[in-house]
C-alpha cells in the first residue's frame, strides 16, 4: 500500500484565496474557508471511496500556521486514483459557486468588524 496526499490548497485553483495568512481572524476564516471547498468538492463529485478521504492540514509557516485540504489515498487503488484524477483534472471545480463566495466573503467582514471592535475596546479600557 503506498499512502499519497494530494494538497488541493484552500480554494478552487481558478480563485484567489479569501483569508490569507495575517488577515484578521485567519485562522478561524481559513478553516472555514478549507471546510466550504470540502463541502463544494463532495457535492460536486461525491464523497471520496472507501479509506481515502479529505482532511484540513495544518502547516507550519514563518507567520505562523496556514492551513489547506488535502487529499490522502492509496496510490495502489484504482478507485482512489481516479478520484484523485478527478480533483486535479475537475473543471466543475475551477470556481467558487457565488453562493459560496459570497458567504466567505461576508465571514471575512464579521471577522474584521469583530477584530476591530475587540481592539477598541482594549484601547478604551486602557
Amino acid at each position: 500500500m503506498t499512502n499519497e496526499e494530494m494538497d488541493l490548497d484552500s480554494c478552487p485553483p481558478g480563485e484567489d484565496v479569501i483569508f490569507s495568512v495575517g488577515d484578521c481572524g485567519y485562522s478561524v476564516g481559513a478553516k472555514y474557508e478549507c471546510k466550504l471547498y470540502k463541502n463544494f468538492i463532495i457535492n460536486t463529485i461525491g464523497e471520496p471511496p472507501g479509506t481515502s478521504y479529505l482532511l484540513i492540514k495544518e502547516n507550519n509557516h514563518d507567520f505562523g500556521y496556514y492551513y489547506t485540504l488535502v487529499y490522502q489515498y492509496n496510490a495502489d487503488s484504482e478507485e482512489h486514483c481516479d478520484y484523485a484524477e478527478k480533483l486535479d483534472n475537475g473543471d466543475k471545480l475551477l470556481y467558487w459557486p457565488k453562493e459560496y463566495k459570497d458567504f466567505l466573503i461576508d465571514k471575512k467582514n464579521r471577522l474584521e468588524k469583530d477584530s476591530l471592535r475587540e481592539s477598541q475596546n482594549r484601547t478604551n479600557k486602557q
